[in-house]
């Protein structure tokens, strides 16, 4: 996980209430740094979600795209950093996005704009604004902001696109 990428769900965070929240973090397994220390305030429940057991995955999706293990509009906060390029099927995923998240749920997405190949398991996608916005919106979800954060020291390494939206009541 890039520092810059951590700063911009640190952000995020920020605008949500301060009320009890159930959380979901979508590809949560800790390769190289996890975001559930943003998520640990009082009142905040925090879910690790992924494709395979390991370090934070608090449970394992049936598949890919049908996470039938997950109910229907189970979370009041769905996030997923670092994950939507590894995802080949990227508007089916943002699809299970939506439905897990509740009605007027809000849902944050990052993945970088600009980075080197690196499949784990595999790599199939950079995002700019406009694709961000147009696979959250054909999910369903009502984008509130989408933008490139441009704020990484490592010159290899230009940014991230960051889609905020929310699920309509």
């Amino acid at each position: 996980m890039h520092e810059s990428t951590y700063r911009e769900m640190e952000k995020f965070s920020d605008l949500l209430p301060m009320s009890p929240l159930s959380i979901a973090d979508v590809g949560s397994m800790d390769v190289n740094g996890t975001y559930k220390p943003i998520f640990g305030k009082p009142g905040w429940t925090y879910t690790g979600l992924d494709i395979s057991a390991g370090k934070n995955v608090d449970r394992v999706l049936a598949a890919p795209y049908q996470w039938s293990n997950v109910a229907d509009e189970e979370f009041d906060v769905v996030i997923s950093g670092q994950a939507l390029e590894h995802t080949e099927y990227p508007w089916i995923f943002a699809k299970e996005l939506a439905r897990i998240v509740k009605k007027g749920g809000y849902v944050c997405v990052i993945a970088p704009y600009q980075w080197e190949f690196h499949e784990y398991p595999i790599d199939c996608y950079r995002f700019f604004p406009d694709g961000m916005r147009a696979i959250l919106g054909q999910a369903a979800l009502k984008v509130i902001f989408c933008y490139m954060a441009e704020n990484s020291p490592d010159p290899r390494y230009k940014g991230d696109t960051v889609g905020i939206a929310r699920r309509p009541v």
